[in-house]
């Protein structure tokens, strides 16, 4: 089966015939139109395009006396096997740019999970009950995610994490940038409005990269900021102060005090609180802290925001936000220029898989397995570093947060293990402080710990 298409541009100056043979050597000398494939028949390629047979003879006979096509008796017409020339240099140099680089050994970023602790069968049955069980999907869905998900992420929310809010307060999306684009338009539309709304967020130092970068493709001005110098009031108006206590800026969590701290500075400076708590449900050596939204959940002020990119696999893109009341009517006016970005389908399944208590059972799971991980990558290191490196307190559930003895700045070591095939993060530290990296565990195999381990001393190490 033929399934290169040919184009014909009656606008052009250039006859028809000799489009036809551009494209076919174009085509064939790119690698687009492999070698020894057959070509549509005359009539057929004639009707395909609209044109003559006798264009598209024309077009084959100097084809032919160019050796760009063979003919074949019985077989037809069949494409030259010829060697595609090579890339010109600047697509060769953007291609290079923009390669995967080494391999990865080592997954360490914490931003992806070992997909063997994700029950895979059990989200195939969920999948199919939605598939079969649920009204045809012939459209979008629900702009603002399918009622009976919305249901189960706010029992499962205040159950969870302490968040109080109704299923009419929820939004569901395609991850984390998808509902911060939303966010964004909803500000961008009360500042349209006239009601003093700044174009600027507050993002807490060493902040969510993705986060900027959606903030900053709407046109939102980024301030960074550290808790002590916002509450000493050293930040200019914003629209939204964007806050994940799991930041290894403040050890992982914020104590009552500062967070009631944080949301007297939100009441007082009039802008929302968005509180990112994508990995809140893991901690090991207490109980999981509740969200800040749950503190005050009639105040209007806080935007909460989860995801399940770390408790069931990140190609299942479900995330959701908890809109205070003061938010919803500009939110309803908007969403109806948005559709959904999440498949219905998976909403349906992912609402009957907690429904039925798969979620609790399987945050029990890797609470126990993730915990195991964190143990098992402490003795690593302090056996690969002995007395050179410095666990500390950063109990985020996915992540150690390290500070170690060596001359270079986090953000070379980070390079050289990249080089070396092995990911993991640079945290910015003030002048003079010794280097500190985020290690991920939840995507090594235990097996694959105590290597990675060795393998961060041996970079480290290196002359």
């Amino acid at each position: 089966m033929f399934n290169y298409m040919f184009q014909i541009d009656r606008s052009r100056d250039l006859p028809l015939q000799a489009q036809l043979c551009q494209q076919v050597q174009q085509a064939l000398l790119s690698g687009a139109l492999p070698g020894d494939s057959p070509l549509p028949s005359i009539r057929g390629l004639a009707a395909m395009l609209g044109v003559s047979k006798t264009t598209v003879e024309s077009a084959y006979a100097q084809l032919l006396a160019e050796g760009y096509i063979v003919s074949r008796p019985g077989s037809g017409h069949r494409t030259a096997s010829l060697q595609a020339l090579p890339p010109t240099a600047a697509v060769a140099a953007a291609a290079a740019e923009g390669g995967d680089g080494p391999p990865v050994t080592y997954d360490m970023s914490g931003s992806t999970i070992d997909p063997q602790s994700f029950p895979t069968a059990v989200w195939k049955r969920y999948l199919g009950r939605a598939l079969t069980d649920a009204p045809p999907a012939g459209g979008y869905g629900d702009a603002q995610g399918e009622y009976p998900l919305r249901q189960q992420l706010a029992a499962y929310s205040y159950r969870s994490r302490g968040v109080v809010c109704s299923p009419q307060q929820i939004v569901v999306g395609a991850g984390v940038q998808s509902l911060l684009a939303l966010l964004c338009a909803v500000f961008r539309r009360r500042a349209a409005r006239g009601d003093g709304t700044p174009l600027a967020v507050g993002l807490e130092k060493p902040g969510f990269l993705q986060a900027r970068q959606v903030l900053c493709d709407h046109g939102f001005a980024v301030c960074e900021y550290e808790l002590d110098q916002l509450l000493a009031g050293a930040l200019p108006p914003v629209a939204m102060l964007y806050c994940d206590p799991q930041s290894p800026g403040h050890a992982g969590h914020f104590g009552a005090a500062e967070k009631l701290a944080l949301l007297r500075h939100c009441d007082a400076r009039q802008c929302f609180l968005l509180e990112d708590d994508y990995a809140g449900e893991f901690r090991y050596l207490q109980r999981p802290i509740p969200a800040l939204q749950g503190m005050r959940p009639q105040n209007g002020q806080v935007i909460y925001m989860g995801s399940f990119s770390r408790l069931l696999l990140p190609s299942i893109r479900v995330s959701y936000l908890v809109l205070p009341p003061t938010l919803l009517p500009d939110y309803r006016a908007l969403g109806r220029a948005y559709n959904q970005t999440c498949s219905s389908t998976e909403q349906l399944a992912l609402s009957g898989f907690i429904a039925d208590g798969h979620l609790y059972r399987h945050i029990g799971r890797l609470r126990r397995l993730y915990g195991q991980k964190s143990r098992l990558l402490k003795e690593a290191l302090r056996s690969a570093f002995g007395r050179r490196i410095k666990v500390l307190p950063f109990d985020s559930g996915l992540q150690l947060l390290v500070e170690i003895d060596c001359p270079r700045p986090g953000t070379e070591i980070e390079a050289r293990c990249r080089q070396a095939g092995l990911i993991c993060q640079a945290v910015p530290v003030k002048s003079g402080q010794r280097p500190r990296l985020l290690l991920g565990f939840c995507a090594l195999p235990p097996e694959k710990i105590a290597p990675a381990a060795a393998l961060l001393c041996a970079v480290c190490d290196r002359p």
